[in-house]
């Protein structure tokens, strides 16, 4: 088995004829422009044309990432085959269809060979997230990526189940949303931790030969996100926790390299050149910055948004969900709105400090305009949350074009479904 890095949570597995690419995200920034690659990227375009098979995880745009995915030359592209997961709403299969891929879906928890000595077993999560098994040449390899709701040893023990071992384990290694305000380091700091010891219990469950720290190689490049870049953990630090409290390997990459599994490889050279990488931004970080939407266009896109999850989610449930509204300060139009079933408007009787949520206009109109959005938001961290506020109301607002996201409708059946969830975790 021969791992190939491309960047961030992107590697290719290869093994006789089969060159699998695992979410390959090549350039360009994310998350409304909040994220940006660390290093770059060694990997083209053109280099798809060793590529047997891509498997994409789950939508975000670090790990499928459509603009890159149309930059591959057509005739490449028909003699590559996405894998993915099987979704209700069949939006990343049909958008590879179009492209001339073929396409398979994977049914979950069902091995799928792609030739003698090469076999895949993926489970996508609730949250449209999905891990990978891969066994090539009798090794196993485990990619967790983003997946963060296998939190228990019975959980993780529905992974395993399907595995003799785990060879090499590739697990994220630092935040990847809002961790806290900017005055809130040690937060940021403790949230950073708890990563850190969330790849402890997986690596102490699985018992991994290896483990590869990967998914988190970004920097937070926005003027309204700059700050997170505190407290996040560097490549340096997670070696030296894994080295110290944690009994598998580090394998520590960087695009470009190759790694033959069992070989030893030197972690020095990786990690000295991120630090470079993360040194080069922070002294001069090109940040991004965001437009002014004028207040009337915020409010026509409320009411958009409004009306579309109105018409997508069972009436009673969405009106009980929701029966708390969001108070809003929009930093760079310095006004405070209310937001609820009846739409946004202004409200001068509330002080920022008492609000749910201090963003900016752009963003706010990216939450609105997309049913991803306000997932991105949390995401790219472009937000404070007062201390007298509720996030919650904000967060309860954006769930539901959420789930429109995923295809997914709020109904009696869906509630009756998390509660019995619920009680089984309990159990």
């Amino acid at each position: 088995m021969k791992i190939s890095w491309i960047n961030h949570a992107g590697f290719i597995v290869e093994s006789g004829n089969v060159v699998l690419a695992c979410d390959p995200w090549i350039e360009g920034e994310i998350f409304h422009d909040g994220w940006r690659l660390l290093a770059k990227s060694k990997f083209t375009y053109e280099d798809f044309s060793k590529v047997t098979h891509i498997w994409f995880s789950h939508e975000h745009p670090d790990h499928f990432n459509p603009v890159n995915i149309k930059k591959i030359p057509a005739e490449i592209r028909k003699n590559i085959t996405v894998l993915y997961q099987i979704t209700n709403d069949k939006k990343i299969i049909d958008f590879c269809k179009k492209l001339n891929f073929n396409v398979v879906e994977l049914p979950s928890l069902k091995w799928y060979e792609l030739n003698p000595n090469f076999k895949l077993i993926n489970q996508n999560d609730r949250f449209g997230d999905s891990w990978l098994g891969v066994v090539a040449d009798g090794k196993t390899l485990l990619n967790m990526n983003d997946v963060i709701s296998f939190t228990t040893k019975a959980e993780l023990n529905s992974i395993a189940k399907h595995f003799t071992s785990i060879d090499v384990l590739f697990t994220q290694f630092s935040y990847a949303s809002f961790a806290g305000n900017k005055d809130e380091l040690e937060k940021r700091k403790k949230v950073a931790l708890d990563k850190l010891l969330y790849m402890k219990f997986q690596c102490d469950f699985f018992k991994p030969k290896f483990v590869v720290p990967f998914a988190s190689f970004v920097d937070f490049c926005k003027s309204s996100n700059f700050y997170a870049n505190e407290g996040a953990n560097t490549i340096e630090d997670v070696s030296a926790f894994i080295l110290k409290n944690i009994e598998a390997i580090p394998v520590i990459f960087y695009p470009g390299d190759q790694w033959f599994f069992g070989q030893q490889h030197s972690n020095i050279e990786a990690i000295e050149k991120y630090k470079i990488d993360q040194n080069n931004f922070l002294s001069a970080p090109n940040l991004i910055t965001s437009k002014i939407i004028p207040f009337q266009e915020l409010k026509g896109l409320a009411n958009e948004f409004l009306d579309r999850i109105k018409s997508a989610h069972n009436s009673i449930l969405l009106k009980h969900k929701l029966k708390n509204p969001c108070n809003l300060f929009i930093e760079d139009l310095k006004i405070t709105c209310r937001l609820n079933l009846k739409g946004l408007e202004i409200i001068d009787s509330i002080q920022e400090d008492s609000c749910d949520i201090v963003l900016n206009s752009e963003s706010l109109a990216y939450c609105f305009k997309f049913n991803w959005g306000g997932d991105t938001l949390n995401i790219n961290a472009c937000f404070q949350v007062p201390k007298k506020g509720n996030i919650n109301n904000f967060k309860n607002y954006f769930y539901f074009s959420q789930l429109l996201n995923l295809g997914k409708r709020y109904n009696f059946s869906v509630v009756v479904k998390n509660v019995f969830s619920k009680l089984l975790k309990r159990l």
